[in-house]
């Protein structure tokens, strides 16, 4: 058969195909083509007459083929069966999502939690705080927006107006905004969480049809630092005091929120006492995406394992998180470069800069999933950098990218809630007079 691109073996009166594709060995007898169940059986009864031994050892390894592609497919069934059906039981929120992802229908947990507000701060001229950009990336002239300006998220009972936060929502720096891919809720919930007034600034995205690249977005998001210690984003008010200043970000925007605190470190080293903590979720740190975890961690539909928020193969991966960074960065050398590849800065980049942020002791909290591609850089910089750096690391069993931002399904995500749990202790730690970090790394595992 052609369309099997199949080699035909005549011998009396019968044929045995076989297929290069992936497909296990079909079998004929007589004109009538098996299905794979019955192809050992038919290599059997090929072999009643006497063959000539090339043809015994083709039937033979038929035989042999058939019987272990069978077992492997019993295996599988009984692993994909039993896997999901316990994780659906087990772990339900997971088990939905996973399912859900796979069919292109993400389900983030979006609007405003209940006890917050939104109010908006104005677009900025371009060299100053929440800068106004314009967003080309349609391809239609339509299509191009005015952006900037940023979502202030104001709880109705506000703990302290001398500390706000600053969250830099994620999107592999393309992508999203304040308030669409579950960044409001995610940042009204750490408002209501915290106490604290959250500012999510629209923050220049890079790629296609868009001018800045990664030093020009990192000095943009300083400068709004640098305002929020000096006025009050609730009143736009000028303050009588310098307020404290919490960053926050997931995926690409902690990679950014890790690089406002290193590039504040490096320039602006009179900001650094007032930067009280750094939290991250699920980081991207390293822009080269060398780390092995994008092999071992790869997903698999069968199991319910791996990161389900990047399906492809690990080559093609690494290849689409790499162009996603080159666009960010603009040169192959800032792929290394400590303050816009944090991961570098564990690997000698820039000791100068590790040693001012070492002195500095900014409380670093950060969640990554077991399940996802980013998991080894964040461990193995965690790792490097134990004894210098103050981080507080939670590795989630079998969580993928981003978790946080899906709804709970039916308010059972445990996995979801206890990250959430532990960045409101963390923060209420760190605006203690005595700081008391939990360092190094820890595991979560839902209970069962």
């Amino acid at each position: 058969s052609s369309d099997l691109s199949a080699q035909m073996r005549l011998h009396r009166g019968r044929c045995i195909l076989s297929s290069p594709t992936r497909h296990t060995p079909l079998v004929t007898t007589n004109r009538r083509c098996l299905p794979r169940s019955t192809a050992a059986a038919s290599a059997i009864t090929s072999l009643r007459h006497p063959a000539p031994l090339p043809i015994l050892a083709a039937c033979c390894a038929t035989l042999a083929a058939t019987m272990g592609n069978a077992a492997s497919s019993a295996s599988t069934a009984a692993l994909r069966g039993g896997a999901c059906a316990v994780r659906h039981r087990d772990q339900p929120a997971h088990g939905y999502h996973y399912d859900r992802i796979i069919k292109g229908e993400d389900e983030f947990e979006e609007g405003l939690a209940e006890g917050v507000r939104m109010t908006m701060l104005p677009a900025g001229a371009a060299d100053a705080a929440w800068a106004a950009w314009t967003d080309g990336s349609g391809a239609e002239e339509e299509a191009v927006v005015a952006r900037g300006g940023a979502s202030v998220f104001v709880p109705d009972a506000v703990s302290r107006t001398d500390v706000v936060a600053l969250f830099i929502h994620g999107g592999a720096f393309e992508g999203y905004s304040p308030v669409t891919g579950g960044y409001d809720r995610f940042a009204s919930r750490v408002a209501v969480g915290t106490g604290l007034v959250v500012t999510c600034p629209d923050h220049p995205l890079s790629g296609e049809g868009r001018e800045l690249k990664a030093p020009q977005i990192i000095r943009g998001l300083v400068k709004d630092v640098e305002w929020l210690m000096n006025f009050d984003p609730v009143t736009s008010k000028q303050r009588k005091e310098p307020a404290d200043i919490i960053l926050l970000g997931d995926s690409s925007g902690a990679n950014q929120a890790t690089s406002v605190l290193l590039q504040i470190a490096r320039e602006h080293k009179e900001l650094l006492p007032r930067i009280r903590g750094l939290i991250l979720v699920s980081p991207w740190w390293d822009l080269t995406c060398g780390s092995h975890t994008y092999v071992s961690n790869v997903f698999s539909e069968e199991t319910h394992t791996g990161d389900v928020a990047f399906r492809l193969p690990p080559d093609e991966n690494r290849e689409d998180f790499r162009g996603y960074a080159l666009r960010y960065a603009g040169s192959e050398k800032l792929l290394k470069d400590a303050v816009f590849s944090p991961y570098w800065l564990s690997r000698g980049a820039d000791e100068q800069l590790l040693a001012s942020l070492e002195a500095a002791r900014v409380p670093i909290w950060a969640c990554i999933g077991a399940a996802e591609t980013l998991m080894g850089e964040v461990l193995d910089f965690t790792q490097r950098l134990r004894g210098r750096l103050p981080m507080e690391v939670w590795l989630h069993e079998a969580m993928f990218h981003d978790w946080l931002l899906y709804t709970s399904h039916g308010g059972k995500f445990e996995s979801k809630e206890a990250a959430y749990r532990n960045i409101f202790d963390f923060v209420g730690r760190v605006l203690q007079p005595q700081v008391a970090l939990k360092e190094g790394i820890h595991f979560h595992i839902d209970p069962w």
